[in-house]
Order: structure tokens, then C-alpha cells, then sequence
């Protein structure tokens, strides 16, 4: 992790070394550190070091840009000369737009810097404790604890230049008791924040849903899901099943792509459901800029139900006449543009009242399968094996081995009855995290497979 210091003076080298008139440079450098734990006493403890460098340089209207990553001059000019060769290659320019200039960044609070020493003694803590307390309960359980520091940063030729560190710990757990399986994650900025015994207790805990076995079959049942299976399903409805793609983006509204086209305006979900995207929501954390190096800022996207305004790259904001909000994906792709830090809004419930008031519910923690069908209609299929619960009169009645919807997301996010507390989630540290809320969703037709 680089410090501002340090990265201004890489960038600094790079653009005078540069022999394009219009040079922009991107620097990531990060330090991953992961330890894994599972049965009795087995732990392993990882540690890798990167850094990224990359040249994007404009030509004639045209753009190319190369990678390289290490910060000798030498390696820095071939990394320019092969920029320069690829935007002279291009047949015709993409809708270039020239580099961003200065720009002024709100402060985001996403560093809690802690010594490697200290970091990997805290993980081999944690894995200790989680595996002793597992044992002494009963239950089987594997994991991973990951921590990454990085520093990204962005400069370029016009005098634009933005810096930010991030941490993120991630603590992720499988559970097995008796044939019921869970999954569960705890993530944050601060280390602080998942050591201890707490998330782990309530992981370890829950794989005692599932000791018996439900007597139950496919037919209408009220949906309870734990934040991560929200998370999900939100995953395919904001990315629709497409790496680098965004159905809530202003490329999809104006390539007439997914659903977004026909929908924006309207009601088509649950007036308990609206999403936003802030990078400076509490419990969250990232970049202050996109990859443009434009300010980032917070979109409402869908309000009460009715999906409302758009993320921009500033082709895309041009495009629709509407202003750029500081999304820019990637400089491969700079019409892109990618929510990435999701907010959904949570309400006054909780799972334990959800479950106390359901009288026949299933409770999904995690799709062990989500697939998007078709985007235009937002058709998804998904499944939950091993992962699911019967509820019964306001109690848990036994693990289901498999629950499967193929619904659209407009009817099951439209279906939204009450929802808990927001809190921030992930799968994993490479997965963008979401603060979500666990929802009840009114009955659906459920397909269960019971063998």
C-alpha cells in the first residue's frame, strides 16, 4: 500500500517520461493477507504483495493503454511506447473523450491500517478461537479470514490526481451439523470489527436449524432471506449475470439493454424496496473517483419501487443529456459505467420477528445457485441446497435439501413485505460488498425437492 507521497511521485516519473501529449497513469498496489482454517487445529497463513501500473495514452482521437508492474523508467517507457503503439492501431476512435482535468474528491473513511505482524497474529487468533468453538458444539466447520490494504491512485497529464487507501477484512465460515449446511461472512474496515466471538457463536449456532428433517412439499411459502441471500439476488438484478455490466447504468438505458429501457419511471417493485449507490454511506468503503478520475456520487436508483435515475460515465451522461455521476468501470471500457457500492434500505424488523410470524415460510441463507434467464424480464433461477429451513407456526421445522424459484425478480423484490436491518455483506474479498437488510417476501410458488 502505497502512501500519497510515494504514488504522486510514481505518477509524476511516468508522465514526464511519457511521449504522448495526453498520458494518464494508474497505480494499485496491495497486500493480501489470508489465513485458512478447518477440522480441529489446521491453519495456513498466506501473505502476496502487488503492484499495478497502468498507461493510458490518447492519439488522435484514439486510446490505448498498456500494464506493467514495476516502476523502473525503463519498464515505464516500453509501457508508454506500447500504449502509444495500440491507440495508433485503433481503426477509429470509441467515443474518446478527452482526459479529466483537476478535480475535488469528498473524504471517504476506508483505512484502518494495521502491522502485517499484528494482522496475521490477529487472524491466527480468530481461526483458533472459531475452531475450538466449533468442536466443543459439535459442528464441522472451514473458513478463510481475509484482509487486503491497497492504495489505488490516478493521475494524468491535465493536472487530475486522486489517492485513497482502503482495508477490508472478510471472515467467511461453512458450517455442518447432521446434513444441514450454512454459510456465513462477516466484513469491515477495521480488523476490530469481526474479531471476537460474536459472528462466529451466531454462525456455529445456526447450523443447529437444520437437526431434523422437514416433512414439506412444493407448493406456496413466504420467503425469509438472510442479507446474503439478498445480496444475491440484487447482484443479478444490478449486474445482470455480466461481468463489467450494470442494467442500472446509462449504456444499458441507451443500448435499450436488459430492463431498465421500459421500466425507468414505473412502479414494478415493492414500495419497501429502494436502492441506492453511496460510497460514503457509513459502512461502507471505497474510491472517491471512478476510472476517469471524475467524483464519485450518490445515486438513488430505484426509489419506492420505481426505478429512477442512472449511473454515468461521462460518454454515457452525454449520450442521454444527463450529468456524469463518477462511474466510469475500467479504461478498457470507459463507456461503462458500474454501481458498485449498493446500499438497500432496511426497515424496523428482524429475522427473529419475521420467522415468529410466518406460518408456512421457507428460510434461504444462501442460493447455492443464481442464474439471471432473461434480463429483459428479469427471469431468474435459483437454488438452495443444503442451506434452507422449513417454518412452521412461527418456528424453524427442519432443513429442506433443495429449494428452487424460477421468478422474476420484479415479482419477488416486488413481493417485499418487511425487511430488518441494513448491514454490509459480502461472499467474498474479491466480490463487491452491498449493505442489504434481510427481507420477508409474501408467499411464492416454491419448487422443494425432499429425497
Amino acid at each position: 500500500m502505497l502512501t500519497k507521497e510515494e504514488a504522486q511521485k510514481i505518477i509524476k516519473k511516468a508522465l514526464n517520461l511519457s511521449p504522448a501529449r495526453a498520458t494518464g497513469v494508474s497505480i494499485k498496489s496491495s497486500t493480501d493477507f489470508r489465513t485458512d482454517f478447518k477440522g480441529r487445529s489446521q491453519v495456513e497463513q498466506h501473505r502476496n504483495e502487488e503492484m499495478q501500473i497502468a498507461i493510458r495514452v490518447l492519439h488522435d482521437d484514439k486510446m490505448g493503454y498498456a500494464v506493467i508492474d514495476n516502476t523502473s523508467s525503463d519498464a515505464i517507457i516500453a509501457c508508454c511506447e506500447s500504449a502509444l503503439r495500440r491507440a495508433r492501431r485503433e481503426s477509429h476512435a470509441h467515443n474518446i473523450m478527452p482526459l479529466s482535468g483537476r478535480q475535488s474528491y469528498y473524504a471517504v473513511n476506508g483505512c484502518f491500517p494495521v502491522a502485517a505482524d499484528l494482522l496475521l497474529q490477529t487472524h491466527k487468533e480468530q481461526a483458533h478461537h472459531t475452531l475450538e468453538y466449533a468442536a466443543d458444539k459439535g459442528v464441522a466447520v472451514s473458513g478463510r479470514i481475509s484482509s487486503e490494504k491497497k492504495s489505488i491512485t490516478i493521475g494524468n497529464s491535465q493536472g487530475l490526481f486522486g489517492h485513497q487507501q482502503l482495508t477490508n477484512h472478510v471472515l467467511s465460515m461453512d458450517t455442518r451439523h447432521q446434513g444441514y449446511k450454512n454459510f456465513s461472512v462477516a466484513c469491515a474496515r477495521d480488523i476490530k470489527r469481526i474479531k471476537g466471538g460474536k459472528h462466529v457463536e451466531n454462525a456455529v449456532d445456526a447450523a443447529f436449524r437444520g437437526t431434523d428433517t422437514a416433512s414439506c412439499t412444493s407448493g406456496k411459502y413466504a420467503l425469509i432471506l438472510e442479507p446474503l441471500a439478498v445480496w444475491q439476488l440484487l447482484s443479478l438484478l444490478v449486474y445482470g449475470g455480466k461481468k463489467g455490466y450494470s442494467q442500472l447504468s446509462g449504456e444499458a438505458f441507451h443500448q435499450k439493454s436488459g430492463f431498465i429501457a421500459d421500466a425507468r419511471g414505473k412502479q414494478i417493485f415493492s414500495p419497501n424496496f429502494t436502492l441506492s449507490d453511496d460510497v460514503y454511506h457509513p459502512l461502507h468503503q471505497g474510491l472517491p473517483f471512478d476510472a476517469e478520475g471524475m467524483p464519485r456520487l450518490p445515486v438513488l436508483l430505484i426509489e419506492n419501487g420505481t426505478p429512477k435515475n442512472l449511473v454515468h460515465s461521462r460518454a454515457s451522461a452525454l449520450g442521454l443529456c444527463e450529468e456524469p455521476t463518477g462511474h466510469a468501470a475500467s479504461w478498457g471500457n470507459l463507456n461503462a459505467s458500474i454501481p458498485s457500492h449498493l446500499v438497500m434500505r432496511g426497515g424496523e424488523s428482524s429475522l427473529q420477528k419475521m420467522v415468529a410470524g410466518t406460518r408456512q415460510g421457507i428460510y434461504i441463507s444462501l442460493f447455492s445457485h443464481a442464474e439471471m434467464s432473461d434480463p429483459a424480464s428479469l427471469l431468474i433461477t435459483a437454488k438452495a441446497e443444503d442451506r434452507c429451513c422449513h417454518i412452521a407456526d412461527g418456528k424453524m421445522a427442519g432443513r429442506i435439501s433443495s429449494v428452487r424459484l424460477h421468478k422474476s425478480l420484479s415479482g419477488l423484490l416486488g413481493a417485499i413485505i418487511e425487511a430488518g436491518q441494513a448491514y454490509r455483506v459480502t461472499k467474498s474479498i474479491e466480490d463487491d460488498s452491498m449493505v442489504v437488510p434481510p427481507i420477508l417476501i409474501s408467499e411464492q410458488d416454491v419448487e422443494i425437492d425432499n429425497p
